[in-house]
């Protein structure tokens, strides 16, 4: 490292990274990081940094709020789809996680609420799809929205006002209208899609461990819960969030095949059976219970169109190898 270049202090690194650095500190530091010296050094004070911060932060403006979102997408606009590593060695990288420790003060306060509690002038549409049928509803922007049965989502009053947010419930497949002043939002309790004109869908069902994000069209940034991770998809990818363990994976997908349910059929690509029968609950409103623990654990790969669900269970039980017994509205697998 050349003699002119100072190492910086940690706190002095912890306050760039709160966005309180002094301005003759501001430069050296950004200069210091494009030479990636010492990266363990400078990861563990942005993890101080995130560790200190009040996750009870009021939250700023919606223009303090688009100014952030706008220079985090100057910041990613030629890169290619990746998730962010634990140890990246590239000072884009470094920049990626700061942006999005600046952006966790924000979007703390809208995970930690429910959407009632967030505005008090702001009045909530919720709408809910029933179970054995599809919803479809057009939003105010011209954006279509397809909702899987069972799921539940709030649209706030002020929808399309200065942005586009959406709270979502379940699984739902979105087609948004492009619109590059109303960034579009999709706000689950484990993640925040934003996006500005693409085709997409979010599983983020109540009571789940994780939440997934699939991408048609376009591109879309993806952010945890945590603040910890973050994707950016391009078409034909899908990632998932695991809650508990923070851990996630990005895997290359058929998106046409799997979002066939918008046209009433059904797709399981190495799905746990514990899965698929949750979705045929909600699919074809009935119960299901499972007395095998390890059956719940198969992975299934199965595709249903138009079979009845007694037509359906004697496909998955020749695959999987299971008897079953059928009750009113409710199915006995053993």
């Amino acid at each position: 490292m050349p003699n002119r270049i100072k190492k910086p202090s940690k706190q002095a690194l912890i306050n760039y990274f709160n966005g309180n650095s002094l301005a003759d500190e501001h430069k050296a530091i950004e200069v210091y990081l494009a030479m990636e010296a010492d990266t363990a050094y400078v990861e563990q004070c942005l993890k101080d940094a995130m560790a200190n911060t009040d996750a009870d932060i009021l939250p700023l403006s919606s223009e303090q709020q688009e100014q952030t979102w706008q220079k985090f997408d100057t910041l990613l606009s030629h890169q290619t789809a990746k998730l962010q590593p634990k140890h990246s060695r590239n000072w884009m990288a470094y920049a990626a996680a700061i942006t999005v420790f600046m952006l966790s003060a924000t979007f703390a306060f809208y995970f930690k609420q429910p959407p009632s509690l967030l505005q008090s002038a702001v009045v909530y549409q919720r709408i809910e799809a029933g179970y054995g049928k599809i919803d479809r509803i057009t939003l105010p922007d011209s954006s279509r929205l397809s909702l899987f049965p069972g799921t539940v989502i709030d649209i706030p009053s002020d929808f399309n006002a200065t942005n586009r947010k959406v709270f979502l419930t379940g699984r739902a497949y979105f087609e948004v209208a492009h619109n590059k002043q109303k960034p579009f939002y999709v706000i689950t309790s484990k993640v925040t899609t934003r996006v500005l004109g693409t085709s997409f869908e979010v599983n983020a069902a109540k009571g789940a461990s994780t939440a997934s994000v699939l991408l048609r069209t376009g591109r879309v940034c993806v952010r945890s819960k945590k603040f910890k991770q973050l994707a950016i998809l391009h078409p034909g990818q899908k990632v998932t969030f695991q809650e508990v363990t923070g851990n996630y994976t990005m895997e290359r997908v058929q998106p046409d095949r799997l979002l066939n349910w918008i046209d009433g059929e059904l797709a399981f690509d190495q799905t746990s059976f514990a899965q698929i029968c949750k979705e045929l609950e909600k699919w074809y409103n009935i119960t299901i219970s499972v007395q095998s623990k390890p059956l719940l654990n198969k992975k299934i790969t199965a595709d249903f169109k138009g079979q009845s669900l007694p037509q359906v269970l004697d496909i998955l039980s020749a695959t999987a190898g299971f008897k079953y017994k059928t009750g009113k509205n409710s199915i006995h697998i053993y």
